[in-house]
């Protein structure tokens, strides 16, 4: 019954050119949209919210929305746009905040870059130091080398990117995800 009180708010929102109440609305609702049962509805929703933060300018939401709308859409397999939407959303002026939300992600993250081919790549860009300083980032890119090197039985290096990941860890600040990341990486 809520779910359908937040969607009408934010559909009248959208009605009524209300562009900040609509971004603030999808910034709570963006997770339930993977999780409802009509994928157009889904889809619709982070359309607005997407519209509705370029109109305010609010880039943050915007490649948070964006990361969003790409879990929906590797969901459906429609895995080619999911990849370009979801390498939109992290490539940008700087590393986006909402990429140190990794249980959220962790596995489609690693599944998305994975499958593309382009783990190595993706995960060089970021620990280069190209624009982002965020431990958070770095342990889940690490994590998600040592995924990959784990299932080629390269053990070594999956052991090594393991042990990277834990000391980011140990240099970013607590959250509500970090004891559950940190044993997700021990294990």
């Amino acid at each position: 019954r809520e779910r359908e009180v937040l969607l009408a708010a934010l559909e009248l929102a959208w009605q009524q050119e209300q562009y900040e109440q609509v971004v603030r609305l999808m910034s709570g609702l963006a997770y339930l949209a993977g999780r409802l049962d009509n994928c157009q509805q889904a889809m619709r929703m982070l359309q607005r919210g997407l519209c509705a933060s370029q109109h305010i300018q609010d880039e943050h939401a915007f490649r948070s929305f964006q990361s969003c709308l790409s879990s929906v859409l590797w969901s459906v397999g429609d895995y080619r746009r999911a990849y370009r939407i979801w390498w939109e959303s992290v490539t940008g002026n700087d590393m986006p905040g909402f990429f140190w939300e990794p249980l959220r992600n962790v596995v489609y993250l690693t599944d998305i870059v994975g499958a593309s081919g382009v783990v190595e790549d993706f995960a060089a860009t970021l620990l280069d130091g190209k624009g982002h300083e965020h431990p958070g980032s770095n342990a889940l890119m690490l994590f998600m080398r040592a995924f990959y090197a784990r299932l080629t039985d390269d053990l070594d290096a999956a052991y090594d990117n393991l042990r990277s990941c834990l000391q980011a860890l140990s240099e970013h600040d607590a959250s509500c995800h970090k004891p559950f990341f940190e044993m997700l990486v021990q294990a």
